[in-house]
């Protein structure tokens, strides 16, 4: 990275750039284009390929509540990254290290998936996580008090702001349909979904969101029943957003759905 200036012997280098310009590679290199990143810990691959078993992938996402693939080995179009550029001199890990865990989202498409990686990432790291998108599933909700309590940790003792729940239509159509169920235990499912939530809404020293999206052809919210989201709002607390408009915030209505 080093050249001479027409008619002079004096050398340049990458540190003889403004810290503007600096600033503005180091995020095309260290942010996603669309803040978020999803951390595939593979540790089969990586003993096969003789790195350490903590190592992981950082794959970019395309998607608000992605579904990461299997493997980055079989993905064609997915792009990824790495840390390596934080290792290269400790000038440049001064200068990126905050940019890099304070910009992006780090998305995870289930709990247990969140659980692993960041007790694999160590302790150092992954306290410097600032934000996560957790995509929630009621079939997973059985992990969010274990997943809540490891991110009240990472808050006490880190830097961990904040946390989505992004409920994608589907399994809010399931919510949906067992709260209106007269079927013999539906109705108590969906109760006892309510009280995962409740008491993993209670204070843990962190921002609280859930984004809920709307069915497939849906454009003005008629898709999505407002007394769930009400509901849901009510146990979980924070910001509720439908297909990221605001609806609700700390149990006041402040959006156009219509409630009861």
């Amino acid at each position: 990275m080093r050249r001479l200036l027409p008619h002079t012997s004096m050398p340049i280098s990458f540190f003889d750039l403004p810290r503007e310009i600096r600033d503005i590679i180091y995020t095309l290199l260290l942010v996603s284009p669309n803040g978020h990143l999803t951390p595939i810990y593979i540790p089969q691959l990586m003993r096969r390929r003789g790195k350490p078993a903590s190592s992981f992938y950082l794959q970019i996402s395309l998607k608000p509540s992605p579904s990461p693939p299997q493997s980055p080995a079989t993905s064609q179009h997915d792009e990824h990254m790495t840390l390596s550029l934080l290792r290269t001199s400790h000038q440049i890990h001064a200068e990126t290290h905050i940019l890099f865990w304070s910009r992006n989202i780090f998305s995870f498409p289930k709990p247990e998936l969140l659980i692993a990686t960041l007790k694999d990432m160590g302790q150092i790291p992954s306290r410097l996580i600032r934000t996560i998108d957790l995509t929630l599933a009621v079939a997973t909700l059985k992990l969010l008090p274990k997943m809540l309590r490891l991110l009240a940790s990472r808050s006490r003792h880190g830097a961990f702001k904040t946390l989505t729940l992004t409920v994608p239509a589907k399994e809010m159509g399931v919510m949906e349909r067992y709260r209106r169920s007269d079927k013999e235990g539906e109705s108590e499912m969906y109760d006892s979904w309510l009280e995962v939530l409740r008491e993993g809404g209670k204070e843990r020293g962190f921002d609280k969101r859930m984004c809920v999206e709307r069915g497939n052809g849906s454009a003005d919210g008629e898709c999505v029943d407002p007394e769930t989201v009400r509901e849901l709002h009510l146990v979980w607390g924070g910001e509720m957003r439908v297909s990221g408009r605001l609806e609700w915030r700390n149990y006041v209505h402040v959006g156009e759905l219509a409630v009861s």
